[in-house]
């Protein structure tokens, strides 16, 4: 239960040196690795504060290293406002519930489970494995990625790439006249379970199989099919653990072979195709459900979707991939104001709170202009040719409208931003402060780093100071080398109907630590999702969830890259 431990460690980090210590779940992260010989060990930027750092020698040590990172730390969650416990790694709908399910410790988990298949089995990539499980990500990274990058440089000597998160994950397209009605690839957002047209609740927990019986047929029309009426539960008891109520339910094995078959999908009526069993590749189909105390196979060796397989019925539509090429930079900024303090029942015409109050509500109105850089012109184009369709760059606001979930990869990234995120200011309410402050969250497109700070200085007017909290230059990696190629193959592999295309982050990550020692990035979690499941709310949301099967499918597009490094 790799996923669901992970999330019940509590390690939300509420920013400027306020956080759980992510040291326990960086110890039981370390006891993961070093089960398999992977010789981790625990750094630590202060008391508590702590990372995961691994080398895991390759096969040729003249082969360029490659580095996967992610991060430990969650934001914080408000227990009132959940369905679940926001900390419980509770297992409902098919998915695995909890802060952080998405962002990031899913993601975590497939990594784990991935490369201690591999140890096991004796297989290494080409070049060096680099692991790095961070502090801090959701705050300035000084407590991880930043300290481990300065401080223990040695360990990423020979990384030029990387992947981490925020991407590889899929965006259905069923139609245009479906996206231009509302519908389609956004229907259903509400719903924490998978449309009515696809139940399928992966086989993590819920049913009447366990290891080493034989295993009937799933309810619904699911059925096993070819030689499965016998199906093994196997795969390794220890990795896993994206499904199940904690005990006994783990996504472990790396079964051959087995897959869904031609013309199947997660969603509809469908059933397991070939010999499979649920020690490999197999993924429930149809409308199966209640697995019971049984352990999912997870990293397949050929299987994947079949051609024509799709998500709750979504089976004619085209499924994007966004793999992340690039992060807008960061100026995370104090506004300060100065003015006469005096009693409140006198005129004030030089009051600190007016100053910032008028500076702030010029920042929030002001619309920033449309700037296409290098990385969005890729990400336009790719939708355009994956969509068959036209995008016009003189309306793309409306485009993005238009286009629905799709259009919601570059919504946030044709422009720069600035968002007033915390006001400061007075001690009591007869007293004019003489100061007041505030803080805003600046985000620029590459390039276009000099124009922004024009506009925001121009913005708070002579009478606002502004610092910076957090400054971070805009990282890129190249959308046309070999190692997007490779993941893009890797998506591809197990899924026929993936349309990779690279994009631009709107936010950022622990990317941009890395950058500043020469290692470019890509954004890279691959999970296949239901359409009616609103995937990108999930980051820092209410009810943060990642379906089981995703999790699956995700370690066996890993497996496949890792085999290219």
């Amino acid at each position: 239960m790799i996923c669901a431990d992970l999330i019940r460690f509590d390690t939300t980090n509420r920013g400027e040196g306020v956080a759980h210590p992510e040291r326990p779940a960086a110890e039981y992260v370390a006891a993961l690795l070093d089960e398999v010989g992977a010789d981790p060990v625990i750094v630590e930027s202060v008391p508590g504060r702590a990372s995961v750092l691994a080398r895991i020698p390759g096969t040729d040590p003249s082969h360029p290293a490659f580095l996967i990172h992610g991060h430990l730390d969650v934001v914080p969650a408000d227990a009132s406002e959940w369905t679940v416990p926001p900390f419980s790694g509770e297992v409902r709908d098919g998915c695995v519930w909890g802060r952080g399910a998405v962002d990031m410790k899913g993601s975590l988990a497939m990594t784990l489970a991935t490369v201690r298949r591999r140890l096991r089995e004796g297989r290494r990539t080409r070049g060096d494995l680099v692991l790095a499980f961070l502090a801090d990500e959701e705050c300035t990274g000084d407590y991880g990625s930043r300290y481990v990058a300065r401080e223990h440089r040695a360990f990423f000597d020979g990384c030029a790439e990387a992947i981490s998160e925020s991407g590889g994950y899929s965006v259905t397209f069923t139609d245009l006249a479906a996206a231009a009605s509302g519908s389609g690839s956004t229907a259903a957002r509400s719903s924490g379970a998978p449309s009515e047209s696809g139940r399928a609740t992966t086989a993590g927990g819920e049913a009447a199989a366990r290891l080493g019986e034989s295993a009937p047929a799933p309810g619904g029309n699911a059925g096993l099919g070819g030689n499965a009426r016998n199906a093994e539960l196997g795969g390794d008891a220890r990795d896993a653990g994206f499904g199940g109520d904690g005990r006994n339910a783990e996504l472990g094995g790396l079964g051959e072979g087995a897959g869904l078959g031609e013309g199947t999908g997660l969603g509809g009526n469908a059933g397991l195709g070939g010999n499979a069993r649920l020690a490999g590749d197999a993924g429930l189909g149809g409308n199966a459900g209640n697995a019971g105390n049984a352990e999912l196979g997870g990293l397949g060796g050929d299987g994947g979707l079949g051609e024509g397989a799709g998500l709750g019925g979504g089976a004619a539509g085209i499924r994007i991939y966004p793999i992340a090429t690039g992060e807008r930079g960061t100026m995370w900024m104090r506004l300060t104001a100065r003015g006469t303090a005096g009693h409140g029942s006198k005129p004030a015409p030089d009051n600190a709170v007016a100053e910032i109050a008028h500076a702030v509500s010029r920042i929030a109105a002001h619309e920033w202009p449309v700037r296409l850089t290098p990385g969005v012109h890729a990400l336009l184009d790719g939708l355009a040719d994956a969509l068959g369709t036209s995008i016009d760059h003189d309306r793309l606001d409306t485009e993005a409208a238009r286009l629905g979930g799709v259009g919601r990869l570059f919504a946030g990234t044709i422009r720069n931003s600035a968002n007033p995120t915390r006001l400061d200011a007075g001690y009591k309410i007869n007293v004019v402060p003489g100061t007041a402050s505030a803080q805003v969250d600046g985000r620029y497109l590459p390039g276009t780093g000099e124009e922004f700070l024009a506009t925001i200085d121009r913005l708070l007017g002579p009478k606002v100071t502004r610092e910076f909290i957090n400054h971070e230059e805009a990282p890129a990696a190249d959308p046309a080398g070999p190692t997007f190629a490779a993941l893009a193959g890797a998506l591809r592999a197990e899924d026929p109907l993936a349309r990779p295309v690279p994009y631009v982050m709107a936010g950022g990550t622990d990317a941009k630590s890395f950058n500043r020692i020469g290692i470019k990035s890509f954004g890279f979690a691959p999970l296949l999702l239901d359409p009616g499941l609103d995937y990108l709310s999930m980051f820092h949301g209410v009810d943060e969830r990642v379906p089981l099967d995703a999790l699956a499918f995700g370690t066996r597009v890993l497996d496949r890259f890792l085999d290219s490094r």
